[in-house]
């Protein structure tokens, strides 16, 4: 029997707290699995993703495809592939309603559980920093006052 390879699950759309989680493991998901079919056309990625994520990742894209960049703003200006530009707007929207000062509240009230390695709890740790937007400094050193 072969193994399959299995496409990513559908995205759910709902904006709630948790939608940027889920939005980063969605694309982290779709990312492994645009490299495990070898698919490296920007158009395709872009319609692996849209299809993958479904009706309600497809609809929701078609009321934002006016907010799509092909060209960045540096000088000179640069490409974006198709890819890349969908992802950046999905992302947009989907962290747009996230509160800096809830996820930062949430970071610094993390404890180290019992029984739980000082390895798994830094791991933890830096998973969770990268939600605070802590521009001004390396997020490493967030983590310093916590362990």
């Amino acid at each position: 029997m072969e193994n399959a390879i299995r496409q990513p699950p559908e995205f759910q759309t709902v904006r709630d707290k948790t939608v940027r989680q889920r939005w980063d493991a969605y694309i982290c998901k779709t990312e492994l699995y645009l490299k495990v079919v070898k698919m490296t056309d920007a158009a395709d990625k872009q319609a692996c993703l849209l299809y993958c994520g479904g009706q309600d990742l497809t609809e929701l894209f078609d009321t934002l495809k006016a907010k799509l960049k092909l060209v960045d703003e540096q000088d000179p200006p640069q490409a974006i592939d198709l890819y890349t530009a969908t992802k950046t707007v999905l992302s947009d929207y989907f962290t747009s309603t996230e509160s800096v000062t809830y996820e930062r509240s949430k970071f610094r009230s993390l404890k180290q559980q019992e029984g739980e390695s000082c390895t798994d709890y830094i791991t933890r740790l830096r998973k969770k920093v990268t939600f605070c937007k802590f521009e001004q400094y390396n997020p490493d050193s967030a983590l310093i006052p916590l362990l």
